[in-house]
């Protein structure tokens, strides 16, 4: 195991409680304290996040049982990654003024039970994309908030097939809010108006342009530099389409 002394792990202090959010009751870390890890961790545990033990141990929870993250007026160094490993059931997760300045694709891979994802008032300035790629049972997205956020990427929402609400309001280019599945198409056309992808997000989505087909109720993929965890998904729909993203 190789160590490294320029990174670090992101400890979280937690009440675990149950909480009704994100489609249902689930057992949630509301984070009451966050800190840098300040001793050495390994390259795969950078940036990570760290459940106090002895907070999981008063729930009688392991990371494993959490299906809920829920951070609000607590800064966090970047938004966490590789969070399949240590929270596999994870169905909801919210970072509320948290400063964050940047999210990718990567940031949310593995994980396939997410349904609700909430940043607001956060700092981010673009939405990639290829962001929820990796998420297709998303149903409520929220950005509202973000004063500086001028940039959504091209088809952002394409993979998204149950999404139920779209909350970009108060950003830095869009007031939009939607909870009317219907009008979803409509307002991703609007977003290419009024919040123009960044031209390098729209380039890596124009080399990574992929093509989807369906037979029954599985969708395959194929495509430039398409991830082997997306090759097959299933959906509920008969028609064929062409998705950048």
């Amino acid at each position: 195991m190789v160590l490294v002394t320029s990174t670090y792990a992101i400890n979280l202090c937690c009440l675990i409680k149950n909480a009704v959010w994100g489609g249902g009751n689930i057992s949630t870390c509301f984070a009451t304290n966050v800190t840098e890890s300040n001793s050495t961790v390994s390259e795969e545990e950078q940036e990570e996040l760290n459940i106090n033990p002895d907070d999981l141990n008063a729930a009688n929870k392991t990371e494993e049982d959490l299906e809920g993250i829920h951070i609000k007026d607590h800064k966090l160094p970047c938004f966490p990654k590789r969070m399949y490993r240590r929270f596999r059931r994870l169905q909801a997760i919210e970072f509320d003024n948290s400063q964050l300045e940047t999210v990718t694709d990567e940031d949310f891979r593995g994980l396939l039970n997410l349904r609700y994802v909430s940043c607001p008032r956060n700092k981010f300035k673009m939405l990639p994309g290829r962001l929820f790629r990796f998420t297709p049972n998303l149903q409520w997205v929220k950005f509202h908030g973000n004063s500086l956020l001028k940039h959504i990427g091209f088809n952002l929402f394409k993979h998204l097939r149950k999404l139920k609400e779209v909350n970009l309001g108060q950003t830095g280019c869009t007031n939009t809010t939607v909870t009317d599945t219907t009008s979803v198409a409509t307002t991703t056309g609007d977003l290419l108006s009024e919040c123009p992808p960044d031209p390098k997000d729209l380039e890596e989505d124009m080399n990574n342009l992929e093509c989807e087909w369906v037979e029954g109720d599985v969708v395959t993929t194929t495509g430039t530099n398409v991830p082997s965890t997306t090759t097959t998904t299933t959906v509920y729909q008969t028609t064929t389409s062409i998705i950048y993203g």
